[in-house]
């Protein structure tokens, strides 16, 4: 014999129906699932919502960074003309062209130099990463001599090396030529970048030493300091973008974080390599190397 259950029917209205005894359970459960179901759902919109502001988030923060891209890039330009300038000005004082400099005007001519000089440094890392953030492709590799371009790189850093109080040193090879394939430029922004980082651990009075070597299959060039040295967690972590390594009293030293990390992308640009070795407190070294030119 059949029984009458009151049901809800899916528009909510009450109904009456013939339900066969033991369903009532069956019904239940539908009923459940149906309220699960539309749960699912709700989540799925709010899931999708979410979805569409992150999409949202996303492209607006990339046409900011194309736009801040773009601002470094004209930043750099209108800043290279007047630096460059001044640096040839400055340059034509030193080399008394325009008549003899007594010891304090040499002095204070060699100081605005070297500033120049890191005013420089800094652009061209800036133009450096804003040119590998847009996937500007690289000048075509050449051959070249590396001992004549870390010579003349070590006598153009004498300059802010005495600016700093510090000594500067070269060993390099005698003999026939070094030669590498790569993009003299590029490789002499490495040097530099390398030697400004050893300037900036070393003490007062200290010597960076700057050295060639060759094996096998390739030229090495070393950066050596006498500074506070990299802790061993720190050693992996240096050619990041953006970090910064703390002086033995725990302080950031001044910098951006760029000129590692740069240097580390232009040497494998040009199919070098880098790598660092340290001890705390007893200084640094710093070595790439290039591959010999065939």
């Amino acid at each position: 014999m059949s029984t009458l259950a009151p049901l809800s029917t899916p528009d909510n209205m009450a109904a009456t129906l013939f339900v066969a005894p033991g369903s009532l359970g069956l019904v239940e459960n539908l009923r459940d699932q149906t309220e699960q179901i539309n749960q699912l759902r709700q989540q799925l919109d709010r899931v999708y919502r979410q979805k569409q502001d992150l999409e949202e988030l996303y492209e607006q923060s990339r046409q900011e960074r194309q736009y801040l891209q773009e601002m470094l890039a004209t930043v750099g330009h209108e800043l290279n003309n007047p630096l460059q300038s001044a640096r040839s000005f400055n340059t034509f004082i030193l080399e008394e062209a325009g008549g003899p400099l007594s010891e304090p005007q040499h002095d204070l001519i060699a100081s605005s130099s070297a500033s120049i000089e890191q005013a420089v440094f800094v652009l061209q890392d800036i133009m450096s990463y804003v040119q590998i953030a847009q996937g500007c492709p690289e000048p075509p590799l050449q051959s070249f001599d590396l001992r004549e371009l870390l010579r003349s790189s070590v006598k153009h850093m004498s300059l802010l090396a005495q600016s700093a109080e510090l000594k500067l040193e070269l060993e390099d090879l005698e003999g026939q030529p070094c030669l590498v394939r790569g993009v003299p430029h590029r490789l002499r922004q490495c040097l530099y970048n390398l030697m400004i980082n050893a300037f900036k651990f070393s003490p007062t009075g200290e010597t960076v030493r700057v050295a060639l070597v060759e094996t096998a299959q390739e030229y090495q060039v070393m950066v050596e300091d006498h500074g506070c040295g990299i802790s061993p967690e720190n050693l992996g972590l240096i050619f990041r973008r953006r970090f910064q390594v703390k002086d033995n009293l725990g302080r950031h030293l001044a910098g951006y974080g760029l000129g590692l990390s740069i240097t580390k992308e232009l040497l494998e640009r040009q199919g070098g390599r880098i790598w660092a070795e340290s001890t705390p407190n007893f200084g640094s070294r710093f070595w790439f190397g290039l591959p010999k030119a065939d």
